[in-house]
């Protein structure tokens, strides 16, 4: 019990630490310039596009062009850096580009477009009781029903989870989920293990810089370091972890024997960036994801930004070519539009509203589905506790 409330106290300090390190922008408002030189543009609930010096831009080239090496040799000139860039998908990602270097990228001979970068809002854990978790399951790898805090979680129960453990479906060591989240904790006790560390990555350097920051700060216990960029001052990208995976000690996951990788897209201030997901959709298939998990979710007008709409179509389509399964969180929150039709989100592309060609990707929306993903919000507020 002790170890629990310390190992909290520990991650929450840090989160503490992380938004005093940096002021936390708002969905609302758009970062000044005295922040990092790679925080995200932020938007109005991903319904409004402004451009601030140092952010990240989405690079979008014309059809049958190879503008990587165009784009890498003009950021070495006037600074800034390439985070993914794929000319057989047709685009790059860079940041700590100014507006100005944006323009000179626009004009790069094979660019179509050069796009502000959407950052968008994910939900937060609310208020809850606390919870007092006594030692985790002694058996609960192969019993996931034993784990001590199981009888909080009717969500398992609501899509027959119980049973399907019963049956013997305990998940298997050769299926991996990539997590793209805001990192995974994974020395937290129900997850040491089963998190792959070779493959996990950050695509977010403004919060590696703030992890560098709270770990100098001494937030962190000597016996948790070295960190692994993955490291989750958010605990967001965790719980979503423990419920795909899970060594069902404090809380039972729907398998036990998954296997995990975390792609940092998100960060400690409840915000996502939709280029840093596109660009970590790729590295998940790259890197042999079987499926590729998204508890997130945000739209924005498709006339405001037609380039990300024809990339993520590219980007999903890749995803399916090469047999990787994406399930997306069905959010409860949505842009504001005037008409559906002229909104886009990675959820429409998940379901095939917006593909290119017509079919529709294998997102698993199924009603125990939904409740799984939505569920996740509810087991945040406990375990964060």
């Amino acid at each position: 019990m002790r170890t629990l409330v310390v190992r909290t106290a520990t991650i929450a300090g840090a989160i503490v630490a992380a938004a005093c390190v940096e002021y936390a922008p708002s969905p609302t408002e758009t970062p000044s310039s005295s922040v990092s030189s790679s925080m995200q543009l932020t938007t109005a609930a991903g319904t409004a596009l402004s451009d601030a010096a140092g952010s990240r831009y989405l690079v979008v080239f014309k059809s049958g062009s190879a503008a990587s090496s165009g784009v890498s040799a003009e950021l070495r000139n006037s600074g800034g850096v390439v985070e993914g860039a794929y000319d057989q998908l047709g685009f790059a990602v860079v940041s700590g580009v100014s507006s100005d270097g944006a323009a000179r990228l626009a004009k790069i001979a094979g660019v179509a477009s050069v796009a502000p970068d959407v950052e968008f809002a994910i939900e937060g854990a609310g208020e809850t009781e606390a919870l007092a978790a006594g030692d985790p399951g002694i058996e609960s790898a192969a019993a996931p029903q034993t784990a001590s805090q199981f009888a909080r979680q009717w969500n398992m129960r609501a899509i027959q989870a119980d049973a399907a453990w019963a049956g013997g479906a305990l998940g298997s060591s050769n299926v991996t989920v990539a997590i793209l989240d805001t990192g995974i904790d994974y020395q937290w006790p129900d997850l040491v293990g089963r998190v792959d560390l070779s493959r996990s990555i950050s695509l977010r350097p403004d919060e590696d810089a703030r992890l560098a920051a709270v770990v100098a700060a001494g937030f962190f216990p000597a016996s948790l370091l070295p960190l692994h960029p993955i490291a989750d001052l958010n605990l967001h990208g965790t719980l979503v972890s423990s419920i795909v995976a899970s060594n069902s000690g404090f809380f039972a996951g729907v398998t036990t024997r998954t296997r995990l990788f975390g792609v940092k897209v998100c960060i400690v201030f409840n915000t996502c960036s939709t280029a840093a997901i596109l660009n970590g959709i790729v590295y998940a298939v790259d890197h042999g994801a079987d499926v590729i998990n998204m508890s997130l979710g945000g739209g924005f007008p498709k006339n405001a930004a037609p380039g990300f709409v024809s990339v993520i179509n590219r980007v999903f389509d890749y995803a399916n070519r090469n047999g990787t399964l994406i399930v997306v969180a069905p959010a409860s929150m949505a842009a504001s539009t005037t008409s559906a039709r002229n909104s886009s989100s990675v959820r429409d592309a998940s379901s095939g509203e917006n593909s290119t060609s017509g079919h529709r990707l294998r997102a698993n929306f199924t009603p125990a589905t939904a409740v799984w993903m939505i569920c996740s919000f509810a087991i945040l507020s406990l375990y964060s506790r």
